[in-house]
């Protein structure tokens, strides 16, 4: 690849990067416009229905099964890549702060591997109303207090 081309893709890669985290963004304010700013386990069932948010079906399940050491939750996806299942960590099945960890993996449902980690939790922080500092020290607090 020559230097011009190697700068042109790099440029495009950027654009793309940008588009998508913009999109987020506004994925993130229809959810907490429609479903916020009280996130309990209704408004999670809501966000979870709601295809202008996350665009495929998506259960959770408590299941620490394929879990990597200091995670709490992944995206499974059915063998009709139609439907997903989040397993999360069993530790935190009922607890009140539940939606925190969910909505970072929004994400990931929507977009499969595209979003990176700070897209994740800038789409978090947006929908939760909260700064993106605020959103990732919550979070590390609940993983930690889980001991994960």
């Amino acid at each position: 690849m020559t230097g011009a081309v190697k700068r042109n893709w790099q440029g495009l890669k950027a654009h793309g990067r940008n588009a998508l985290r913009q999109h987020l963004l506004s994925v993130a304010e229809r959810a907490a416009s429609r479903h916020g700013p009280h996130w309990d386990g209704a408004a999670l069932a809501a966000v979870l229905d709601d295809r202008e948010v996350v665009r495929f079906p998506t259960t959770v399940a408590f299941e620490a099964r394929g879990l990597t050491p200091g995670t709490f939750g992944r995206t499974v996806w059915a063998e009709d890549l139609r439907r997903c299942t989040l397993h999360v960590h069993p530790h935190f099945q009922g607890h009140p702060e539940l939606p925190l960890l969910v909505l970072y993996l929004v994400p990931t449902i929507s977009y499969g591997r595209m979003p990176t980690a700070d897209d994740c939790l800038a789409f978090g922080a947006m929908a939760l109303g909260l700064h993106e500092d605020e959103y990732h020290a919550r979070l590390c607090a609940l993983t930690d207090a889980a001991a994960l």
